[in-house]
């Protein structure tokens, strides 16, 4: 009798561990998947309040997962304010600005495989006094995305997903 017992016991196991299905190709049901990107920091606010000559504000790109290369960001510039105008750009890293955006350069930097992000940026908005009642302006400061420095091969998405992405800016008109 205890040799159908264990019989049974063994059976109802086996049946049960036949009965389960592990999902390999989506192990967390509901989480965004992203490609590769780089990001404006944790801290960086989504919309900053400021006013023609006001204070200069610094924003750091980082990229969390380092591609072992040197990386060229890329942000975009729209909105009303005016390049060289309402509003300038100036970093270290600066490679090239305009109109209609800028890029800046990351320098790898070989880590011993800590959790510290280092291959990252910053970058100051300044405010410039036009001297013209003109009215307030807006300026948005998006992250496109980041590029190979002498790797084509590599291309990161601008921001994670929707979010570390895009700072908006509302400059309010000092006269």
């Amino acid at each position: 009798m205890k040799n159908i017992y264990l019989y049974i016991s063994c059976l109802l196991v086996i049946v049960s561990l036949a009965s389960c299905e592990e999902d390999y190709d989506n192990p967390i049901d509901g989480l965004e998947q992203t490609n590769l990107f780089v990001q404006f920091a944790a801290n960086t606010p989504e919309e900053v309040e400021t006013v023609e000559g006001g204070e200069e504000e610094e924003f750091t790109v980082q990229v969390p997962i380092s591609m072992e290369a040197d990386l060229i960001a890329e942000l975009s510039f729209s909105g009303d304010a005016e390049y060289g105008v309402d509003f300038d750009i100036a970093a270290d890293s600066l490679v090239s600005a305009s109109e209609t955006g800028a890029k800046l350069f990351i320098e790898y930097t070989k880590t011993d495989n800590s959790d510290v992000v280092v291959d990252q940026t910053n970058f100051t908005i300044k405010f410039l006094d036009d001297a013209i009642a003109d009215g307030d302006k807006t300026l948005i400061v998006t992250l496109t995305g980041a590029v190979g420095a002498t790797d084509n091969s590599i291309k990161l998405d601008g921001g994670r997903g929707a979010i570390r992405k895009e700072i908006n800016f509302n400059i309010a008109d000092n006269e």
